[in-house]
């Protein structure tokens, strides 16, 4: 019922909340404006839309981005959790992108994003524990040199970082995009060359918000450049006005 008042009567790639209410009225005359909420609910939770900015909606099954930690990264978020319980980190593995770039990363990095108060006790922790492999705020040089298969890097949390969810260290997909244009660590490990068909696969597979990514983005100064990136290298709908 729900995907039908959209496939009918909706012909916009991206819509907003007027245009669905537009579409029930069209496909049920005796439809009530105080049904809206459930029909939006209703829409959201089957996933025949997906939120992709502010009031901001297409009708595509698009995939909530959720990755899995290795083994060896879950002990080392259990252990930091321990120990520092008030803490605010999240964690992303390099090894993830290889689900969209095509030359595959064979060195995996973890990048343990921490608020800036408590890098370095969070250091100084697993230096201990670890013995090797943790670097604190390494330059393009020093990740080069000292870096190996597993190696932890960590780094300030930029404030406003977006999250996947409440309470959870996962990184959200808006964060990963940005961080590829505004991380000089990350863009120095991968093929520059492959970002066009990469960032269009996250697009294409993901939903992805357009207002997160951007209010993120403008906090790593990159709005402009990652503008430009998808305008001229990419299908991807900026959805102009989100």
């Amino acid at each position: 019922m729900e995907r039908e008042i959209l496939v009918k009567n909706i012909d916009k790639k991206v819509f907003g909340r007027e245009e669905i209410l537009e579409a029930a009225y069209k496909e049920n005359s005796d439809f009530k404006a105080t049904s809206f909420r459930n029909l939006m609910a209703r829409l959201l939770d089957s996933k025949t839309i997906v939120r992709v900015g502010r009031n901001r909606y297409i009708n595509k099954n698009l995939k909530s981005y959720e990755n899995h930690y290795s083994e060896e990264v879950s002990e080392i978020i259990s252990e930091v959790e321990i120990k520092f319980p008030l803490l605010n980190f999240q964690v992303w593995e390099l090894s993830w992108l290889n689900e969209f770039f095509n030359h595959l990363i064979a060195k995996n990095i973890v990048f343990l994003e921490v608020e800036n108060s408590g890098c370095e006790f969070v250091y100084s922790f697993l230096s201990e524990t670890r013995k090797s492999g943790v670097l604190l705020r390494p330059s393009q040089k020093e990740l080069e040199y000292y870096s190996f298969d597993g190696t932890v890097v960590i780094d300030r949390l930029i404030s406003e970082t977006p999250k996947k969810r409440i309470n959870s260290h996962h990184v959200a997909i808006e964060k990963i995009i940005v961080d590829l244009f505004a991380d000089k660590n990350v863009k120095s490990i991968l093929s520059v060359d492959d970002y066009p068909e990469a960032v269009e696969r996250m697009f294409e597979k993901y939903a992805v918000d357009r207002s997160k990514l951007f209010r993120y983005a403008g906090r790593r100064n990159k709005s402009e450049e990652i503008t430009a990136f998808l305008k001229n290298n990419t299908s991807v709908d900026l959805l102009t006005g989100v």
